[in-house]
């Protein structure tokens, strides 16, 4: 399949403080996000054929990045207009007259949906809505949070090149937070964010190589502001809308570090040959991965 590369090296090295984030998306570079989709080991199929073919494929945003959108704009940046979102009704009126609870599958449900969504809409329930409150004022009322937003830039755009001996590529990143603080911010709703569950995620996420990519392009960008830790903020998306705030061990952000590198080297290498390979080729032998503590007889 004949994939249209994407530009990855054009030049816009900088720190941008007010840049949309369309226009940050739109932008040339790779991001932390997309290597996911080059990495062979992690929690979601990876190659290079798989890390061209995104950029041919409509992405669709679900509820949860939706969700996670919201809160990040109400959190990081009040003053902008929130996405658009509507709570669905309750209840509809069928042709018949009867009054039902509201189901997306009727068709009087689907046509305001379909009104809604033309407007620019998403509609949500009001649980979903209730959730992202919750999350919100979680956040707003920690006094750890509250300490790390007193000051600082959130959404930050960062872009510089990355060279190796056979090419280069331009990195890029949007900070949720940075401050005058050593550390670097990143928000992260959750389902667990008890320190045994969102250690597994890091490594499952890789938000061990997101730590170690922020933090490298930061320190690149700015020699004379150099930030040493990362902090993930991860607040559950339910009552009570418990908080943890874990910082990144140094240990770890060497590991994503090491393998930000690998990931963009194999970018480089795959674009000096013109090839994205998919899985190695021919038999490979496999052994099962046994959870930590199961027995097998």
């Amino acid at each position: 399949m004949t994939h249209q590369i994407p530009n990855f090296t054009e030049d816009k090295a900088g720190v941008f403080y007010d840049m949309p984030d369309a226009d940050y998306r739109k932008a040339p570079g790779v991001s932390n996000s997309m290597l996911k989709a080059i990495a062979l080991d992690g929690y979601e199929p990876g190659s290079p054929a798989h890390f061209i073919s995104q950029f041919s494929q409509e992405k669709e945003e679900t509820d949860a990045l939706f969700i996670g959108k919201c809160v990040h704009s109400r959190i990081l940046t009040p003053n902008e207009p929130l996405p658009g979102m509507i709570a669905y009704p309750e209840t509809y009126t069928n042709e018949k007259g009867e009054t039902k609870p509201w189901h997306n599958a009727a068709k009087v449900c689907k046509a305001w949906n379909a009104t809604q969504e033309a407007k620019g809409n998403r509609p949500m329930t009001s649980a979903e809505i209730k959730a992202m409150d919750g999350i919100v004022n979680a956040i707003a009322t920690n006094d750890t949070c509250r300490a790390i937003f007193c000051q600082g830039k959130a959404e930050v755009s960062l872009f510089k090149q990355w060279h190796r001996e056979n090419g280069f590529v331009l990195r890029k990143a949007r900070l949720d937070w940075v401050s005058p603080a050593l550390a670097i911010a990143d928000i992260k709703t959750c389902q667990d964010a008890r320190a045994v569950d969102f250690g597994r995620v890091l490594w499952q996420r890789r938000y061990y190589v997101q730590a170690a990519y922020y933090l490298d392009l930061w320190n690149d960008l700015n020699p004379d502001d150099q930030k040493t830790n990362f902090v993930f903020i991860a607040v559950e998306k339910f009552a009570p809308f418990a908080i943890q705030i874990f910082d990144v061990d140094p240990g770890d952000i060497e590991k994503g570090r090491w393998e930000y590198k690998r990931n963009l080297s194999l970018i480089i290498e795959c674009m000096s040959q013109g090839v994205w390979p998919a899985y190695p080729d021919g038999i490979q032998t496999i052994k099962m991965k046994v959870p930590f503590g199961a027995a097998v007889v």
